[in-house]
């Protein structure tokens, strides 16, 4: 008889990250992205969702024939969808905001025209009914040889909230646009948010009209849809609060590259996820972010790919705050000798300032989880404002609980509960340039 090898096989794994196993959650494209846009319908329940074991470098993805996230407004249209910069004069709401051919705003990382007390903005117009207008009102009547004025004016509104308290809104006046530059089927205008408080966050946005132009009163109408949020931030003086302010604006540009244009995030054109930042594939990349997002102006920073690694950074600059609240805040009060170093959620309200790092317990384990970068403290909301990697964004439709507006794995401005705050690292003279 013939005798037989028995061969045994042993395999090694050189990368562990390519070889570990995950299990994620997802929808069935078949089913639920019939245009194969990468989005389930914006209306599918998460109960639809089925277990999936992908390979744990790509476990913030789905395995071919199935997506992770939601959102679609329009399953027919693979041109439609989340995250998808809006396209001028076309008709269509291509983001799935709820609106359409809304303007939409350009962001620089300094910012532009940045003051003590005013910033710029630099709005597209999408809407051909604006862009009437606006020829409309460039086209002069003559008559015996001389010109007389138009008879209708482009102009335009801002709704402009503090990010400390967003209960109280500020509407200016009806503004004439006094210069626009077209192209194509869009146009770009300049328009600046003046009278504002030094160092502060501000978010605004704008609404064009048709202005006749002889009249004592302002009979003005609304023309187009209204924008969504600008986010932006005025300047100081003060060369340390200077820093924090680039801190802000370069976090406020990388939101837009991600979330308004959908170039870094999920399913990223420029690169997917946090790649962008220095994570590797398949990582969380919130950490990453902020790291990535500080390292200009703050020295050392260098790449921290983690909740602990940029613990460790803050605790070097003896500016890391362990935060509590509820009842430990409460024996603070009753012990103060015994816990001297101890703050409360309140006190990082208090003395945040835009630019800091705060870790969060998002799932009230107990334990910091995810990195987000202060904004402010809403006293309207008692939420904060934060700037995030790796978070979903916000959905204004009110009309729609259920529709994810945002295509998750992104970077984002968001509001979050002042109780999730575990830790606060400060930036101070000792870590900036």
């Amino acid at each position: 008889m013939q005798m037989k090898r028995l061969w045994i096989v042993i395999v090694v794994c050189v990368i562990p990250t390519l070889c570990w196993a995950d299990t994620v959650k997802c929808w069935l494209a078949s089913t639920y992205d019939k245009d194969g846009d990468g989005y389930a319908t914006m209306n599918v329940n998460k109960s639809k969702r089925v277990s999936v074991t992908t390979p744990y470098a790509e476990r913030m993805t789905c395995p071919d024939g199935y997506v992770i996230k939601r959102g679609d407004c329009d399953d027919n249209n693979a041109d439609v969808h989340v995250r998808r910069p809006e396209v001028a004069g076309n008709g269509i709401d291509d983001n799935c905001d709820g609106r359409v051919d809304e303007p939409a705003f350009y962001y620089s990382s300094l910012g532009f025209d940045t003051q003590t007390n005013s910033f710029g903005m630099w709005v597209r117009v999408n809407d051909s009914d604006v862009l009437d207008v606006w020829d409309s009102s460039q086209v002069q009547a003559t008559g015996s040889g001389w010109a007389m004025m138009p008879m209708v004016r482009l102009a335009y509104r801002l709704e402009i909230q503090k990010l400390t308290d967003t209960g109280e809104t500020v509407t200016t006046q009806t503004t004439t646009v006094t210069q626009m530059y077209t192209f194509g089927s869009g146009g770009l205008v300049h328009i600046p948010v003046t009278g504002l408080d030094t160092a502060s966050a501000y978010r605004v946005r704008v609404q064009f009209y048709r202005k006749p132009t002889y009249t004592w009163w302002d009979t003005s109408v609304s023309v187009g849809a209204r924008s969504g949020w600008f986010y932006g931030m005025t300047t100081s003086k003060n060369p340390v609060v200077k820093r924090r302010v680039r801190v802000i604006l370069r976090g406020l540009w990388e939101r837009n590259w991600s979330e308004e244009h959908a170039m870094v995030g999920y399913l990223g054109a420029y690169q997917a996820d946090g790649l962008r930042f220095g994570a590797v594939m398949g990582e969380y990349w919130c950490s990453e972010f902020y790291s990535y997002v500080a390292t200009s102006q703050a020295k050392d920073m260098g790449h921290q790919a983690s909740v602990g690694a940029l613990e460790t950074y803050f605790s070097g600059h003896d500016l890391w705050f362990d935060v509590t609240s509820g009842k430990m805040a409460a024996m603070k009060s009753f012990y103060p000798n015994m816990y001297p170093d101890m703050i409360t959620t309140t006190d990082v309200l208090v003395d945040g300032r835009p630019g800091d790092y705060l870790a969060l317990d998002t799932n009230s384990d107990g334990s910091s989880n995810h990195s987000a970068m202060f904004l402010a403290y809403d006293e309207n909301l008692d939420k904060i404002w934060t700037i995030e990697g790796n978070t979903s964004g916000t959905n204004e439709a009110a009309w729609s609980d259920r529709q994810s507006r945002s295509g998750g794995n992104e970077s984002a401005v968001t509001t979050r509960n002042p109780d999730h705050v575990q830790g606060w690292g400060k930036l101070g003279k000792s870590t900036l340039f």
